[in-house]
């Protein structure tokens, strides 16, 4: 579990502002942005023991991201 946390800061601390801002163009506002965000590092820390290594770890918080996005506006 430690390694679990170690990574995924260094995730969060690498990857937020560009996570944060693919929310916000998703949203259009920070209310949404900010609650989307938080949906997306939730769904990380739950999957990171799931990711392969076989592509880059942007590439797989892109698509993450991307998917609860639309998920989010399909339900709205």
């Amino acid at each position: 579990m430690r390694n679990k946390e170690k990574y995924f800061k260094q995730i969060h601390e690498q990857s937020k502002d560009k996570i944060y801002r693919l929310c916000l163009g998703f949203m259009g506002n920070s209310i949404d942005a900010d609650d989307l965000f938080q949906e997306v590092l939730i769904k990380i820390w739950n999957n990171l023991e799931t990711f392969r290594k076989e592509s880059n770890i942007n590439t797989w918080i892109y698509k993450i991201t991307t998917n609860t996005a639309l998920l989010t506006i399909n339900s709205n």
